[in-house]
């Protein structure tokens, strides 16, 4: 699953576009809006973006500028610019551009669907394993086995100048006098590698997280205990912003926890530490973050992100307590603005796998159900009250009246105000009209 983030500062377009991408449950996409490039920009920083779908004109700050700043934070992402007319000097720029396609706003919907569904194509063939592979073969093939003896030394207090002499030798860039974070990650469930393939395993895992992490971070991956994976991370900054590189850093482990299921059919639970550790301290840190693991994080892809006295909340004992909880939270707050990111974060599970889990408990996707616990308090205030239908809309979490219609009448086979006319005539009311008021 990838998440794409729909900018365009007129709203109507904004809203034609996001109808359209969620009418097309295929793609199995998390669709994010913004109304403008600095709105975008809020949104970037806390947010993982794997496309960019975005007005090329935008006034404040033009798409251009703004695909060099989510490249900035994700570099992975790839971006289709739209435009309502032709510009040669934004064409000429945007061809320019790595990742970058271009379309006119005069292209059919399907041809924008086309273009973005091609766009996933490539983020497939980006991710898949093979490439990843013949990546990682070319490293060394005894270095999963030195980095396990770093991690060894580092969780069991080894000699100070030994593990500098170490670290040194596996990343000639890592400052070992330097403070550095944790991160600790488990392979959870029985898809695990066999014992030939662990190293190419490793070689792998390193060779994604320099992928992802790669651009803001010196980085050490290595088996600390079995199957237990242990991240050292440097930043690249002097003095880096801390509540910026938390949410940057939980983005990019939730990429590489995506990759591994995806493509290599591994679950990868990660407790990420946001806290600054000298070398010295590491151990104590390694525990605390195993703790998590254990307590909290035995099973699926689950991702956790802690800082300094923050303390673990126990409350997922299992993946059937974490779909109960989902949709608990979506039968009480299906009036609010829910997404796939941001019921995933409330259970600690990385949204791809909180996809695929809830599918598989439930047999329906957790899109479907949220519009179907949305689409059965419309049908009841439809129904039961004399309400402007732009209310109701809101009411049931959708921020636009005209993209409630759409969903209203791809549910229901009725438009909103053909469904309440049905139902009072079938008690022999009078159906008020879209602004609440009786017909006569």
């Amino acid at each position: 699953m990838y998440r794409m983030l729909i900018v365009d500062d007129e709203p109507d377009v904004l809203e034609a576009l996001q109808a359209v991408f969620s009418a097309h449950e295929e793609l199995e996409l998390d669709i994010l809006t913004a109304s403008s490039a600095h709105e975008a920009l809020a949104i970037l920083d806390r947010e993982r973006l794997d496309i960019l779908l975005s007005d090329i004109c935008m006034p404040g700050m033009d798409g251009l500028e703004l695909q060099r700043r989510v490249r900035a934070n994700w570099p992975g992402c790839r971006t289709i610019f739209l435009s309502g007319y032709t510009e040669f000097t934004y064409i000429y720029q945007a061809e320019q551009l790595e990742a970058v396609s271009y379309l006119l706003k005069t292209e059919s919907r399907q041809r924008i669907v086309d273009t973005v569904r091609r766009t996933i194509a490539q983020l497939d063939e980006a991710n898949r394993v093979s490439h990843l592979e013949q990546l990682a073969s070319r490293a060394q093939v005894d270095r999963p086995y030195l980095l396990r003896t770093l991690m060894e030394a580092l969780i069991s207090d080894g000699r100070p100048e030994d593990l500098a002499r170490l670290i040194r030798k596996m990343q000639p860039d890592f400052d070992p006098g330097r403070p550095l974070q944790l991160a600790l990650g488990r392979i959870n469930g029985s898809e695990r590698p066999d014992h030939e393939q662990k190293a190419r395993f490793f070689l792998l895992l390193e060779e994604l997280a320099k992928r992802h992490l790669g651009s803001r971070f010196q980085l050490l991956v290595g088996e600390a205990e079995r199957w237990t994976i242990l991240f050292l991370l440097q930043s690249n900054q002097a003095v880096p912003d801390a509540a910026r590189q938390a949410r940057l850093m939980r983005g990019s482990f939730e990429a590489v926890q995506t990759v591994l299921l995806e493509q290599a059919g591994c679950c990868m639970a990660v407790a990420i530490d946001t806290a600054m550790h000298e070398l010295a301290a590491v151990r104590p840190a390694y525990e605390r973050l195993r703790g998590i693991l254990d307590a909290e994080l035995g099973y699926g892809a689950g991702i956790r992100l802690i800082g300094s006295g923050e303390q673990t909340a126990g409350i997922l004992a299992d993946e059937g307590q974490a779909v109960a909880m989902v949709r608990s939270i979506i039968e009480q707050q299906y009036d609010r603005t829910l997404s796939l990111t941001g019921l995933a974060e409330q259970v600690y599970l990385n949204p791809s796998y909180l996809s695929r889990l809830f599918r598989r408990e439930t047999g329906t996707t957790l899109i479907q159900y949220l519009n179907q616990v949305r689409m059965t308090h419309a049908c009841g205030l439809l129904a039961s009250s004399n309400m402007k239908i732009s209310d109701i809309a809101i009411r049931t979490g959708y921020e636009s009246p005209s993209y409630f219609n759409q969903a209203f009448k791809k549910h229901t086979g009725l438009s909103p105000m053909a469904y309440r006319q049905q139902k009072r005539e079938a008690i022999g009311e009078t159906a008020p009209d879209s602004e609440g008021k009786t017909v006569k």
